[in-house]
């Protein structure tokens, strides 16, 4: 499937989540030149055919050290090469990079789930989403890798955080036991417009499980994507649950969400909702569960 702290966040802000509006804040719990007919990017970041001819549609990436916590450490500070990978893995576009930032055209790109490997970080790879190849696409990440947002600045239409092998982060585990799935890493896409979260394999975008945030009283004023995804300044599910009382209160509304189902579709926000997401109450140091297993 697509933890506590992150669990009890998902599942806290599942069932209660929100129709809230995206916060929009810092988000983390936030090579060699193009071959003969891959895209190179020219000064200003414009991206480049093989003739000069200025080409669109495109994906833009740029860093942004904004969106990265406190503790995180940075994978990248700056690009010196990236590549488009589909979800078998395979190369679909290869970009250079001009002050730190990257193009790829999306001529011919399907619309679909992709990764971006930046500066040959295999481990680390940057979940990206392309939902119509015929218009230009935005994306910033921090340094760390972990915490991105698709779309415009004011207004991105995805917030995704990845719990990579590079981040030393849990993996997937099955549910039925815990036990981990080699191999296996999770990330997590937030659609802000609908509150809608996905937990997916990183890699392969295999789907874990997915749900609808809705609002409820314990959580109504925080945005539900920042209650669900650490965020500068907000509240956020797992460092309430672990505060003083912290477990109490959530039970006030998810009752014994501790309480593991025999079968994963008996979870219900009112009992063992930790495991909606994570395998318990420790949050997503315990892993993300994979419901079929």
């Amino acid at each position: 499937m697509n933890r506590h702290v992150l669990s009890v966040a998902l599942v806290l802000a599942a069932a209660c989540g929100a129709g809230h509006a995206a916060s929009g804040l810092d988000g983390n719990d936030a090579g060699a030149p193009n071959d003969a007919g891959a895209d190179a990017v020219a000064e200003g970041g414009e991206n480049y055919g093989n003739d000069g001819a200025v080409s669109t549609p495109a994906l833009r990436l740029s860093l942004d050290p904004t969106l990265d916590q406190p503790d995180n450490d940075a994978k990248v500070t700056s690009i010196a090469a990236a590549r488009l990978l589909d979800k078998s893995g395979a190369q679909v576009a290869v970009a250079a990079a001009v002050d730190g930032r990257v193009v790829f055209r999306l001529a011919g790109v399907a619309a679909g789930d992709y990764f971006i490997e930046l500066n040959g970080d295999a481990k680390d790879l940057v979940p990206t989403r392309i939902d119509d190849p015929s218009s230009d696409l935005l994306q910033r990440v921090g340094q760390n890798l972990r915490a991105s947002f698709i779309g415009p600045p004011a207004k991105p239409t995805y917030r995704i955080n990845t719990y990579s092998a590079g981040q030393k982060k849990s993996g997937v585990v099955r549910f039925s036991d815990g036990a981990a799935l080699a191999g296996e890493q999770p990330y997590v896409i937030v659609t802000l417009a609908t509150s809608k979260l996905e937990i997916m394999v990183l890699g392969t975008a295999d789907a874990l499980t997915s749900l609808v945030l809705n609002p409820c009283a314990g959580h109504a004023n925080v945005a539900a994507d920042a209650w669900l995804l650490n965020t500068t300044a907000q509240d956020h599910h797992g460092d309430l649950f672990n505060a003083d009382g912290g477990s109490s209160n959530c039970g006030s509304c998810h009752l014994d969400d501790w309480m593991k189902k025999a079968d994963f579709s008996w979870i219900s926000p009112l009992s063992g909702w930790c495991f909606r997401c994570h395998y318990g109450t420790d949050g997503s140091g315990a892993g993300f569960v994979d419901p079929s297993k």
